[in-house]
């Protein structure tokens, strides 16, 4: 991830205004968990001229209100975002820990059940949602 983030800050040296570029950063910085400041300050520079509905765009800002404690509006924005593109491990990682933060054990088992099934048998990924399953059915 590191390699990615260096890659996005060299092309937005290059290409400050390019949204997709920004909203690349934003997003690597939101999946690192790393610079939350900055991961905002990225999505609101492309906020007004970013359809609402851009899935990507839409997940990204729920990964950055999972990190902020903002669990319903993460819940919300990761399944809007969800609904439009493909079973996203990452993504559903992300709704079942956002799930679980409020309470609601059953939906976080089957966000992290459905990521499960969304990873191929050598993701990375696997292993962690295996092991939040695993603990959330004790």
């Amino acid at each position: 991830m590191s390699a990615a983030l260096d890659t996005g800050d060299r092309a937005l040296a290059v290409a400050p205004d390019d949204e997709g570029v920004t909203l690349f950063v934003a997003a690597v910085l939101a999946v690192m968990d790393r610079d939350r400041d900055r991961a905002y300050n990225l999505l609101k520079k492309v906020a007004k001229s970013m359809p609402e509905v851009d899935p990507f765009y839409v997940m990204t800002r729920g990964l950055l209100a999972l990190r902020a404690g903002q669990y319903e509006e993460a819940v919300t924005l990761l399944r809007q975002g969800l609904q439009e593109l493909p079973p996203d491990p990452l993504a559903l990682e992300a709704l079942g820990d956002a799930y679980a933060a409020l309470g609601r054990k059953d939906d976080a088992i089957s966000a992290w059940r459905k990521g499960y099934g969304a990873t191929s048998s050598r993701h990375a990924r696997r292993r962690s949602l295996a092991r939040k399953f695993r603990r959330a059915r004790r």
